[in-house]
């Protein structure tokens, strides 16, 4: 293989490196407050991509619970008592089967996100609106729609509050970030990136080879035939890796959807294209030679014998067989 095709791979893999890398989300964190405790407490990890959104926002709610439900409440009267053990009634039914809300307006971040367009209310919203009503929730949304609760500064909620028998910060706590409406993954992984140039480079090296007159026919067949079978790797991986991405996920009380991963898809389609033509040219290279090959083996060779007695030559023929 040339230095100029060589330094030609390093370039193309440079450029996929620097296009094709994901943006770093600002706040992937599930609550102001408690961020993602309550993951790690079931769990014993932090959340990743591979965990729906589902799972944490009702893993976060479930441990709130429990911690509301464990809280010293000695303090407070027999009023708030009532309505922060309604509250929390409340708060378990939410967590079962109301729909979550989708953060339509912050791409790549978390926030809370009060109503939504579709109607669909936060946990701290559907406390407010079971407790105080529809309008007190629409008119905490009409000014503070994605903010954090402790960002607030709402009469009205504070209102809510001295009432419930929960603090500002208990309610923050319950409060989650969702996640935003499309999770843009627009990336190629370095190892699928690394690992079909790689497959290239030695499909090209192994062509190269079997054309190269420097090689007996034999050697060509062994050629064509280690770059099909590379050729052959690269069509799977290229299949493999054409739509596996998630798409629009359905829930009971969630809708979650990822954008096509359109530079992977284009790249797995390439890998596919390549390795295809790339079979077929090795694959009729390899029949060709391995023809020529058979033909090498068995060669008649034109010479001439003297008899004796006879002054002309007569006219033979040699067999030679190549193993």
């Amino acid at each position: 293989m040339s230095t100029k095709s060589i330094l030609l791979l390093i370039f193309v893999y440079s450029l996929f490196q620097i296009n094709f890398t994901t943006t770093t989300p600002k706040n992937q964190t599930i609550n102001a407050v408690l961020g993602d405790v309550s993951f790690v407490d079931e769990f014993g990890r932090l959340p990743n991509d591979g965990d729906s959104e589902t799972l944490r926002i009702t893993t976060h709610l479930k441990y709130v619970t429990s911690l509301l439900e464990s809280a010293d409440v000695s303090h407070l009267s027999t009023s708030q008592l009532k309505n922060r053990q309604h509250l929390i009634s409340l708060l378990k039914t939410y967590t079962e089967e109301n729909p979550f809300p989708i953060n339509y307006d912050y791409l790549n971040e978390r926030r809370p996100t009060f109503i939504d367009k579709h109607g669909n209310i936060c946990a701290v919203g559907y406390l407010v609106q079971q407790t105080a009503g529809q309008g007190a929730a629409k008119a905490i949304n009409t000014e503070f729609k994605y903010e954090y609760l402790m960002e607030m500064e709402s009469e009205l909620l504070d209102g809510w509050l001295a009432e419930s028998g929960l603090t500002k910060k208990e309610a923050a706590m319950i409060q989650p970030a969702y996640g935003p409406s499309e999770t843009v993954e627009n990336n190629i992984r370095t190892d699928y990136l690394v690992s079909s140039i790689g497959l290239a480079f030695l499909q090209v090296a192994g062509t190269s080879y079997s054309l190269s007159d420097k090689y007996s026919a034999k050697s060509g067949v062994y050629f064509s035939t280690f770059s099909s079978g590379l050729a052959s790797t690269s069509i799977i991986l290229g299949l493999y890796n054409l739509n596996r991405y998630e798409s629009t996920k359905q829930s009971c009380c969630f809708s979650e959807t990822t954008v096509v991963n359109e530079h992977k898809r284009n790249f797995s389609i390439a890998n596919i294209a390549f390795g295809s033509a790339s079979l077929a040219f090795n694959v009729y290279r390899g029949l060709k030679l391995n023809k020529k090959r058979k033909e090498q083996r068995f060669s008649f060779i034109p010479s001439v014998t003297y008899q004796p007695g006879i002054e002309e030559p007569i006219p033979t023929a040699n067999l030679h067989i190549r193993f």
